[in-house]
């Protein structure tokens, strides 16, 4: 299978062993569902975590928020590094991240501990582009596209599965026990990944642009303080609205840098497109 080609060298993807094989596309689909299902976990757990640590329900919120904004932060970092030789790697010390934030989040930790566990666990999001493109370059061409719809398919499907198993077992044995079934899919995940991701096809290199990841997380954390902050509008207006002008100047100088970056984190040109544009509107 010929991969694409990158600074004009054609890099041919190696296909997995045949006993690999057979494990990768269940391996991709597992992972995908589950760093979905673990991300959501925030939503349905919201009243229960502000009552077991006592905080508000405002404050509650951000553990739903700052998973969303490190998910949102990561995928293009995590995309660009996935596009060099080094995938494996990016899969197996993020999903390690994950795990390492499940663990907090069921550890007898005060509530800002919590909140860092989360956004560990939110960086999980940024794998799912990454196990796209495994598909894309370790399965054949006939079934790489439906394996990518599935993953796409099954990423939601995540999602609205964590829903109703946290609320239940936030029920039956509290928010650390709904945190604790995260701890162990996502163990079970990153275990899987070992066993079944194979090395990235030779030939490719990779180039993160930190100056566009920074103002991007910068402009990202702003937007995200006042979706999650909805008071902000009702009791300080004015400094709501300087913080979504100064998101928005944030957002400028950074599709400004993107533009012109050789090795940008999205390619903010494919917007033209009209199938892309179409799709986001």
């Amino acid at each position: 299978m010929t991969g694409q080609p990158l600074g004009g060298v054609v890099v041919k993807a190696v296909p997995p062993a045949r006993s690999e094989a057979r494990l990768l596309v269940p391996a991709l689909l597992f992972i995908a569902l589950v760093v979905a299902a673990v991300a959501s976990l925030g939503a349905p757990l919201i009243t229960s975590v502000a009552t077991s640590f006592h905080v508000s329900l405002g404050s509650a919120q951000w553990t739903l928020t700052v998973a969303l904004l490190s998910g949102a932060v990561a995928t293009p970092v995590l995309g660009r590094l996935g596009a060099g030789p080094h995938r494996r790697v990016t899969i197996l010390v993020t999903l390690a991240v994950v795990v390492t934030g499940s663990a907090l989040t069921v550890l007898p930790l005060p509530f800002a501990w919590l909140l860092a566990g989360r956004a560990a666990q939110g960086v999980g999001l940024g794998l799912t582009a990454l196990m796209m493109g495994v598909a894309r370059d370790h399965l054949p061409e006939e079934r790489s596209a439906g394996v990518i719809a599935l993953i796409s398919v099954v990423s939601i499907i995540g999602a609205g599965v964590g829903y109703p198993l946290a609320a239940l077992l936030a029920e039956l044995g509290g928010v650390r026990a709904a945190y604790g079934l995260g701890l162990a899919v996502t163990a079970a995940a990153l275990l899987t990944a070992w066993r079944s991701i194979p090395e990235a096809p030779e030939g490719r290199s990779a180039h993160v642009h930190v100056a566009g990841a920074v103002v991007l997380a910068a402009a990202l954390s702003l937007v995200l303080l006042l979706a999650g902050e909805r008071n902000l509008w009702s009791r300080h207006p004015a400094v709501a609205a300087c913080l979504a002008v100064v998101a928005v100047v944030l957002l400028c100088v950074w599709a400004v840098i993107e533009l012109r970056s050789t090795t940008p984190l999205v390619d903010v040109r494919a917007v033209r497109h009209p199938a892309v544009a179409g799709a986001n509107l």
